[in-house]
């Protein structure tokens, strides 16, 4: 079985460990995992209080063109220096994008590697080849009041998205702000085709409003299950706890289901 790096941080925190499905505590090994991250994630914040008609420098909305791989620089942004486990397409390691559409704002590795697939639907899908990698995110309504459990049904209805395996380890987040929010993680691991996937899966309630963001990834070799914990590992703590929510932000009355 690969040597786990970050799952030495899982296993301090009193975690079990399957020989082929490994959970992981994301929350406890990201810092371990990319320490220099933090100081990325206050360059690429944005201010609510900008203009709602001009971006701030360096950062563009994602790109909308579906099935459409995005032209060199279509998602700019404010780079940083840190490597990242999603290698590097063009000049950025990670960058600050816009989901207008949600008026929400993230930090994504790698980000000229990304293309969006289905930029009309309920979600947000962005897919990443390199890493064989799939990023859903979307913002909803129902009529009642949600909770956590309740918005990950509704996105089910709406969408397939990963199923729920054991054994799982989550973390609770307010992201975006308001929103109660809980992620859970998982890799698998095949020993006899070297094969490694992993799901973070993230579901928050907020009034009546759900908030759905749901990572996959998965990669071949004897490295596979590094690779992927890494990748987990990144976007848990580098994407998903960087997204804000920006009222600067128009929405394209287009986009409004």
């Amino acid at each position: 079985m690969p040597r786990f790096g970050c799952l030495r941080s899982a296993q301090d925190a009193g975690l079990g460990v399957a020989v082929l499905t490994v959970a992981l505590h994301l929350s406890g090994c990201a810092s371990a995992a990319i320490p220099t991250l933090a100081t990325s994630h206050t360059a690429g914040a944005t201010s609510p209080s900008a203009s709602a008609t001009t971006p701030p420098p360096g950062t563009t909305k994602a790109p909308s063109d579906s099935q459409s791989p995005a032209p060199p620089g279509a998602i700019a942004a404010r780079a940083t220096a840190s490597e990242t486990p999603f290698g590097q397409t063009g000049a950025q390691a990670s960058a600050r994008i816009e989901l207008r559409r949600f008026q929400l704002a993230v930090t994504l590795p790698d980000p000229d590697g990304w293309r969006t697939v289905k930029a009309k639907s309920r979600f947000i899908e962005l897919v990443h080849e390199r890493t064989v990698s799939r990023l859903l995110v979307g913002v909803f309504s129902e009529t009642a009041r949600m909770s956590r459990a309740g918005c990950e049904e509704s996105a089910r209805r709406y969408r397939e998205l990963p199923p729920r395996r054991t054994p799982l380890s989550s973390t609770r987040a307010l992201v975006p702000r308001g929103f109660d929010t809980e992620a859970t993680a998982l890799i698998s691991t095949s020993l006899e085709t070297g094969h490694a996937a992993g799901d973070l899966l993230a579901f928050g309630a907020s009034g009546r409003e759900c908030f759905v963001f749901v990572f996959t990834t998965s990669s071949e070799g004897p490295d596979a299950a590094r690779q992927v914990e890494d990748r987990l590992a990144w976007i848990e703590s580098a994407t998903l706890r960087s997204l804000t929510r920006e009222q600067r932000l128009a929405i394209d009355p287009r986009d409004k289901q």
